[in-house]
């Protein structure tokens, strides 16, 4: 079936001058995805806050930062009830924060003998996937004139974290949170620029995104059924397989840069 989506924001934000020139902004955010009465393509209603804040200071004329932190304090599923015959899904909610067979349900086949049992699986109060509950960005610059040359030298950093996160809605694998450091250094101008620079100073070797690719090796129906109770004893078979697709940081890396503009 069809489905379709309602959403409810609110955002709402203040800023301020700082001592040496700055500013900071915050925010909240509210959406909520309403699930469609009778829909199977959006079976579920979910419900998103999170504070938001971002900030720049001048604190000299040549030195200067930046941050932006998000906090999401609760991402859930309010109500997430669906249909599934596959024995892998089944299992990884069972495994999950949620109930693999809350329920069996036959649907009707026009030949008697080939219903199709399926088991619904709640999933209600799990978090939403691959969304953190804090998430930060800073980055910290030094820029002053070298000598009379027409050329500035600088020098910089940025860091990176972000926190642990669910990688699919069952919730039956979590990645770690991880943080990255990047440096720089250089000279430039208006038209020139040369940089060095070295990214993942501290080699973090923390997975940062995965995909889940957990899919069914047997098509055999999981439902036993009995003649008399219509599945009523269903017992599942645990077969299947969890295939995790995983993304590695790009390992410690340092060069130099050159640009010039004409």
């Amino acid at each position: 079936g069809g489905g379709e989506e309602r959403g409810e924001g609110e955002k709402s934000g203040e800023s301020s001058g700082w001592g040496g020139g700055g500013r900071g902004e915050g925010g909240f955010f509210f959406l909520m995805i309403r699930r469609p009465p009778r829909s199977t393509l959006f079976p579920y209603t979910t419900l998103f806050r999170s504070f938001e804040f971002d900030s720049a200071w001048q604190a000299t004329d040549n030195l200067s930062f930046t941050a932006a932190y998000t906090y999401m304090p609760r991402a859930k599923y309010t109500d997430f009830e669906s249909l599934e015959d596959s024995i892998a899904a089944i299992t990884e909610a069972e495994l999950g924060a949620g109930e693999g067979c809350a329920e069996v349900i036959i649907i009707p086949d026009p030949s008697p003998s080939s219903d199709d049992p399926h088991c619904v699986t709640v999933l209600t109060g799990n978090d939403l996937e691959k969304i953190p509950h804090h998430n930060f960005v800073g980055t910290v610059t030094y820029q002053a004139p070298l000598y009379n040359t027409g050329f500035d030298w600088f020098l910089g950093g940025d860091a990176f974290y972000t926190g642990s996160r669910f990688v699919e809605e069952a919730n039956s694998n979590i990645l770690q949170d991880y943080h990255l450091i990047n440096l720089r250094a250089g000279i430039t101008s208006d038209r020139w620029e040369i940089l060095a620079y070295v990214d993942n100073v501290l080699d973090n070797k923390a997975i940062q995104t995965a995909e889940d690719y957990t899919s069914q090796i047997f098509k055999e129906d999981w439902c036993l059924v009995d003649a008399a109770a219509r599945c009523s004893n269903a017992t599942v078979r645990r077969l299947g397989t969890s295939t995790m697709l995983a993304f590695l940081p790009d390992p410690i890396t340092w060069g130099v840069r050159a640009r010039a503009s004409f």
